[in-house]
């Protein structure tokens, strides 16, 4: 059966052609976006030019579905032409032109993207602009920096036992036995001692807090160790370098922890508190690198940090900040819808719908 006898060949061949044109405008578009960088193709992409050829393309898949409408009827490619018009309108819906025009028509303040820095101990709503600092609008909520730190990469340390020589015998040397700063790692003792073994490695031990990793001038590093006595006797405790006032003796032996010295930065972490005072709650979270926080609309990446003097109730004091990036959630759901639909029309194009004709010839055999 023809397609759409109703309307001229003509039309429908000027329609492939055009698809195939504005396909190629995108491709083009999509090479010069990758050496402009997100920031500069994103500007790019917002141009007056630039939306009128996404409206364009987005009218043109419509008008596919009227001029050939035996894609109704083949599902695989149904699907793929529907998920491509679902990701171009979740895109041109997450734009900052279409916040515009969101708040225009809805009265919302919704914001299409900045940042925000939060001084450990204070809360924060403002979304600045990330090269000016100017205010761009405010949350509808509030986020509160419990703690900020950080995971370094460590080099290679290990733990040393020393046993002092008999002061009534002459030298040799002390005794001396190390193995390195691994969890799990046994070393044999003399006795009255039989073992040591490694439990934890802690790079910033706080007794009364979390385990972190901090900067340098704050890292206390100690390592979790079992002792055992050669009557079967246990004891947990902790071994600290030499540089501190913590030095493990025991039935004359010392222990003394070399760490690894620290070769960069690992990851960091925000540990916040969202305080959503229009609906009465409060929600902890942790935001890390790559782990963004989503909530009422937004999503809240860890983007960068800081340390500056400021003004307390005690007086001048150094503080962490963190900074987060702010990034509306408009059109994320159906840009991910329109992926979906794209996946599942190329798999059943592709696989399924042989499947099924495999299948269907085999039963008709009776095989």
């Amino acid at each position: 059966m023809p397609e759409n006898s109703g309307l001229p060949q003509r039309l429908r061949r000027a329609a492939l052609w055009l698809t195939l044109l504005t396909l190629g405008i995108l491709l083009c578009l999509s090479v010069i976006g990758s050496f402009l960088g997100s920031q500069k193709a994103g500007v790019l992409f917002n141009t007056a030019p630039a939306v009128f050829y996404w409206l364009f393309f987005v009218l043109l898949l419509l008008a596919g579905l009227l001029i050939f409408p035996s894609l109704l009827r083949k599902p695989g490619l149904f699907l793929i032409h529907l998920g491509c018009i679902v990701v171009l309108l979740g895109s041109m819906w997450s734009s900052p032109k279409a916040h515009l025009l969101q708040n225009r028509l809805f009265g919302t303040q919704k914001v299409h993207k900045g940042v925000m820095a939060i001084y450990e101990g204070s809360q924060q709503n403002q979304i600045l602009e990330k090269e000016t600092g100017q205010v761009l609008g405010m949350l509808p909520f509030s986020v509160y920096l419990e703690d900020f730190w950080m995971e370094y990469h460590w080099g290679d340390g290990s733990l040393h036992v020393r046993k002092t020589s008999d002061p009534n015998t002459p030298p040799p040397s002390p005794a001396h036995w190390q193995i390195p700063d691994q969890p799990g790692r046994e070393l044999l003792l003399p006795p009255p001692l039989k073992k040591i073994t490694i439990l934890r490695v802690l790079r910033n031990l706080k007794i009364t807090d979390r385990v972190t990793d901090r900067l340098p001038d704050e890292v206390n590093p100690a390592l979790q160790v079992e002792i055992e006595w050669a009557d079967g006797t246990r004891k947990t405790s902790y071994v600290f370098p030499a540089d501190m006032p913590h030095v493990l003796q025991i039935e004359g032996f010392s222990f003394l922890y070399e760490p690894g010295a620290t070769v960069g930065i690992k990851d960091f972490f925000s540990n916040v508190m969202i305080l959503d005072y229009h609906n009465f709650r409060q929600q902890p979270a942790l935001i890390e690198v790559n782990h963004p926080l989503r909530y009422g609309g937004y999503h809240l990446y860890q983007s960068s940090y800081g340390r500056d003097t400021v003004d307390t109730s005690r007086g001048r004091e150094a503080r962490w900040y963190t900074v987060l990036d702010v990034i509306s959630d408009s059109g994320l759901r159906a840009v991910f819808l329109g992926y979906f639909l794209l996946c599942a029309g190329v798999f059943w194009q592709c696989w399924i719908r042989h499947l099924i004709r495999h299948f269907g010839q085999r039963s008709a055999h009776g095989i």
